[in-house]
């Protein structure tokens, strides 16, 4: 379930490399996943997130990542900082654009839809995004048209002094735009198998059913398992 992590003890900004070695350290697997990691974890992005030098220079200085020139929505670019495959967990920032990149942000309704990976994130740059949050029942037989367990829990307003934890296939996430250009820095920690879905907030249906392939929804295709709106 979705919650926030702050009050940390420790405030000083660390290196990227001393981030990548802190969570080698820490995270063996989802099995390790409990309630005291998941607050150290969270600290070491947090502290990761007060180097205000890092982003540029991770991406600048010639380190091999991948670039997303358009990401989960129509208003943000993912950067894949870093992957580790065994055990899995990934290093990603998303910015994130006040306005949609195609067309008009005016009657913009974000998908709600769900991810098949945990997360801990927290705002880097710029005002911050705004989320709202939802809970679901997962069901290895769900599949579109098909009603859910699906409640709302909050709205969350991402910060620099908090980290935002989400679980794999149990939260839903509709993403605001920013009020300006925003950064958010995330450490994934796990990767399921299984399709992620797109949610009608209004019916708790599921609209749609993302793959690691492809996602159809009303004529939509999404390449890389990256959903386009």
């Amino acid at each position: 379930m979705a919650r926030q992590f702050d009050n940390f003890y420790s405030h000083g900004a660390i290196s990227f490399a001393d981030f990548i070695n802190c969570v080698s350290s820490l995270y063996t697997g989802p099995d390790c996943i409990d309630e005291g990691t998941l607050r150290l974890l969270a600290e070491m992005l947090y502290r990761l997130s007060q180097n205000k030098q890092f982003l540029a220079a991770q991406v600048a200085g010639g380190n091999k990542y991948t670039h997303h020139p358009r990401g989960l929505l129509d208003n943000d670019d993912l950067y894949v900082l870093y992957e580790q495959q065994q055990p899995f967990f990934g290093v990603y920032a998303q910015i994130w654009h006040p306005t949609l990149k195609r067309g008009k942000a005016r009657g913009f309704n974000p998908p709600l839809r769900d991810y098949n990976f945990s997360a801990l994130t927290t705002n880097y740059f710029g005002p911050g995004c705004g989320s709202k949050l939802y809970q679901y029942e997962y069901r290895q037989d769900l599949k579109q048209g098909e009603h859910c367990a699906l409640s709302f829990l909050q709205f969350y307003q991402f910060t620099s002094e908090n980290v935002l934890f989400t679980e794999a296939s149990k939260d839903a996430i509709a993403q605001a735009l920013p009020k300006s250009l925003s950064i958010t820095i995330s450490l994934r920690l796990e990767k399921n198998e299984h399709p992620c879905f797109i949610f009608d907030k209004s019916s708790k249906r599921v609209l749609g059913v993302i793959t690691d392939v492809n996602c159809e929804k009303a004529g939509v295709t999404s390449k890389m398992g990256l959903l386009e709106v």
